[in-house]
């Protein structure tokens, strides 16, 4: 008799989730909010200003989510950088090897010079990460956080920014 294994949710859950092969951190769903989201803002306004000039991400990983990243940020004609501590087996565009917390201030100004940009706090302490970046990220630009209610919560957050649940 053969049994058959479950089907995998990669809609749901981490197991199985790649981008052109790579692995990645991230569910499928992500994906489609990351679409979303730079649909939204992505572009110029009415006088021709860019919404959003950067994508930089904070904690690569295998680097498959940062290659999603940086093919969106190179279709949208934006920079893209991403920073891990932990070398990628393969090559991803726009990767810097480093200590966030240790280099804090050359990446702040990284972000200052790419300004209005949307930063992707997906390292390992994602409230640390949050805390120190988003004092270099100007009105226009949005922070966002990888596992919510799970790595990070709402007493994370400080007042000071707006939630948008969208």
């Amino acid at each position: 008799m053969t049994v058959l294994e479950a089907p995998v949710d990669r809609f749901h859950t981490f197991t199985g989730v790649s981008f052109a092969g790579v692995a990645c951190a991230q569910k499928f769903a992500d994906f489609y909010v990351w679409e979303a989201i730079l649909n939204d803002r992505a572009g110029v306004d009415p006088s021709g200003v860019p919404r959003l000039n950067a994508i930089i991400e904070l904690g690569t990983f295998k680097g498959g989510f940062s290659l999603y990243l940086a093919a969106q940020a190179h279709a949208r004609g934006m920079s893209f950088r991403t920073y891990d501590v932990i070398k990628p087996d393969r090559q991803i565009p726009g990767f810097v090897q480093l200590e966030i917390f240790a280099k804090a201030n050359a990446i702040g100004e990284h972000m200052k010079r790419h300004d209005p940009g949307i930063v992707l706090c997906a390292g390992g302490n994602k409230p640390r990460e949050l805390r120190l970046f988003s004092p270099y990220l100007g009105a226009n630009s949005v922070i966002a956080v990888h596992d919510w209610n799970d790595e990070i919560f709402e007493d994370d957050v400080d007042d000071v920014f707006v939630k948008d649940l969208h």
